[in-house]
């Protein structure tokens, strides 16, 4: 989104290689492919079967045997009291997330590669659920049912 956009712009990144795109992830039309893709607060914002669509996209932006980072909030208790708290005092901003499962995610990253690390992020009240996948050498096509 725009603002994650210009927050990213504007923390001085010294790096000259980051390339910054404002796309649909359910649409996506870039013609790139990067050896890392990092990502953080997008595939719970979506119903299931769009949810692997842009998990799949994630994979179709990375060259063969490349990275994959993916974290998404995880239904820990920590998290459920975390956010019912938030909710309570109605500053809860995030209306359309929802928690996914280690299952449901990897159900779609294993069509595309190889699982390198499952962990979850408990440094976080509204914890977070972080898959390290590496892209196949061979191309799948996504198979949703």
């Amino acid at each position: 989104n725009e603002l994650g956009l210009s927050k990213t712009k504007s923390s001085n990144l010294t790096a000259t290689n980051i390339y910054l795109y404002k796309k649909n992830i359910l649409n996506l039309d870039l013609k790139l492919k990067a050896d890392l893709v990092f990502s953080i607060g997008l595939i719970e914002h979506f119903e299931p079967i769009e949810t692997a669509i842009a998990i799949k996209a994630h994979f179709d932006l990375l060259k063969p045997g490349s990275i994959a980072i993916i974290s998404f909030p995880i239904s820990t208790f920590l998290y459920k009291m975390t956010r019912k708290a938030i909710e309570a005092i109605g500053k809860w901003i995030f209306y359309d997330e929802r928690p996914l499962t280690f299952d449901e995610v990897l159900a779609t990253t294993s069509q595309y590669g190889k699982l390198l690390e499952k962990k979850i992020n408990w440094k976080i009240f509204l914890t977070q659920g972080i898959v390290v996948v590496k892209k196949n050498h061979v191309e799948n096509s996504l198979k949703i049912s």
